[in-house]
Order: C-alpha cells, then structure tokens, then sequence
C-alpha cells in the first residue's frame, strides 16, 4: 500500500455547526485514533453564516490527511455529502451528522461491516424517548416517514433509511452514489432505495441516538411532508424513465 493511500474518508458536511465542530472532531479523532485505520477527514462547508469555516481551517491546517471544500453557493445536504464521497480516494468511504447525536464510536462497528462483504452500512437508531411536544412530534413524523414514505410509497425493506449516518464500500457503491438526484434531505433514503434496486448488500448497525438539547429544533411538518413527497415523486418518475 503506497504511504499516501488511506483506508477511510470521513466526510463532515458542514452548514452553521460553530457550537459543537471542535469537540466533535476531537471524539472522531480519538475513536479512529483507537483503530487500525488510516484516516482522512473531508469537510466541506455549505456556506455557512457562523464561524464554521474558521474553525474548518483551524483544524485542517496542521494535519495533512485532512482537507476541505467551501461552497460558494448552497447546495443542500444531499449534494453535499454526495460530492464528499465521490472526492474520496479510498477502499471506504462514509458520513455522520456533525452534531455526534448518534457517536463517532460506532464507525469502526460499520468498517468492519463493510470488510465482511457489505456495501453499505447505516445506522438503525434507537430513540432515548422522553416525553415533550418536540420529542413527540419528531416520533410522529419518523413514523409516518417509515412507515408511509419509505415502505410503502417506495417499497423500501431497510428500518432506518434516512439515519445521517452510512458508510460505503467506495468501489461497489460508486455508480450507484454517482446516480443520485437529490440535493437535499431525502437523499439519505434514495441511497437505499437505490441500493436495494441495484441489489447491494446493506448492513445495519443499532445505535443510541441521544438528543442534544441545546440543539434548536428545524421541523417544519407540512413543508416538511410536502418537500418529501415531491421528492419521492420524482424519484419514482425518474426511475421509470
């Protein structure tokens, strides 16, 4: 293996995380550290309005194995991260949400997943519930996400498509990360819908997802729903073309 070649690329994609990117970084550092993979972080920042992207630079600029990309327009979540992990050059390749709600500690449970012949890993999250009206609106939408959206609409078998946390065998999964549409935050289920068309081996990992509470909440539920919903609809007419 030549010295320059990695094992695994992280992608951290990016948008308004000054609170919580440092420490989070740390965690992931120090779990990888632990490991017997060789590393390299990728970030890339969707033009965020704090100082995400000073802190970005901060980290990036004593450590070689890590590099970064600035958006000079917004892109989205989806095409944000789809662009991380087609510029990965390595055998794996994956992504988690920044805030850590779901530990870096489970990638080298997904790694090692992806060695035993998956070729993709997601996290399948359980909920640490806890009674108030943002926790219980959020377990209305993920129901009806799950079970309306994901497996009926679309016919999805895996119980967690749109977890923020999925790892990727780089080589058998590349044509299948090049073909995806979406820009935003369905892209996280077109993935595994087009996993499963294409006949991918799809592995899951159970994990504790535990709420930061200083974390303001972005549901929106019918935008939300209707924003789905039109994504699924393209996605379904697409394929049929």
């Amino acid at each position: 293996m030549e010295d320059n070649f990695k094992d695994l690329s992280i992608i951290i994609a990016c948008y308004n995380e000054e609170p919580h990117l440092e420490a989070s970084v740390g965690e992931i550092k120090r779990v990888l550290n632990a490991t017997k993979y060789t590393y390299e972080l990728i970030f890339i920042d969707d033009c965020s309005k704090d100082k995400t992207c000073d802190i970005i630079k901060n980290i990036c600029k004593d450590n070689p194995t890590y590099r970064y990309i600035f958006h000079e327009k917004n892109v989205g979540r989806g095409g944000t991260v789809k662009e991380g992990l087609l510029s990965a050059n390595t055998k794996f390749a994956g992504f988690l949400d920044i805030d850590l709600e779901v530990h870096a500690r489970y990638i080298p449970s997904m790694i090692r997943a992806l060695e035993n012949g998956a070729d993709v890993v997601c996290a399948n999250r359980i909920y640490n519930f806890t009674f108030d009206f943002i926790n219980l609106l959020r377990t209305i939408l993920s129901r009806i996400y799950k079970s309306f959206f994901t497996h009926y609409l679309l016919g999805i078998k895996f119980s967690d498509p749109e977890a923020g946390y999925k790892f990727f065998n780089s080589s058998s999964m590349k044509e299948v990360i090049q073909a995806t549409e979406d820009e935003k935050w369905f892209w996280d289920t077109e993935i595994i819908a087009r996993a499963e068309n294409t006949q991918k081996r799809i592995d899951a990992v159970p994990v504790a997802f535990v709420r930061r509470p200083e974390k303001k909440s972005t549901v929106r539920l019918i935008p939300d729903i209707y924003a789905y919903l039109k994504a699924i609809k393209k996605f379904k007419h697409n394929l049929l073309i």
